[in-house]
């Protein structure tokens, strides 16, 4: 691994962990089929093949303001009938 990281010119060592995590993501983001993609990682389970599965930052984010939006939603309403309620109640 030390070429790689040579002939990258990085001045730190890439673990073949990293490799193997990277392409595995690569794979999953662009759609690569589930048993394709166990095939060429050379695992015997799903689960191992689970395990190298990275989840990008973009999707993380996605999920999380789509979250966060629903939630402030989901208050901003609750507080808006409660305050019809206390005029209603006027």
């Amino acid at each position: 691994m030390a070429t790689i990281s040579k002939v990258m010119k990085l001045d730190f060592v890439v673990a073949p962990q990293v490799l193997r995590r990277s392409f595995n993501t690569i794979c999953v983001t662009s759609g690569v089929n589930e048993i394709v993609l166990r095939a060429m990682m050379g695992h015997a389970s799903p689960e191992m093949t689970e395990l190298y599965a990275g989840v990008p930052l973009e999707d993380k984010q996605r999920v999380l303001k789509a979250v966060v939006g629903q939630l402030f939603e989901w208050d901003l309403r609750s507080i808006l009938r409660s305050k019809k309620r206390r005029w209603a109640a006027i």
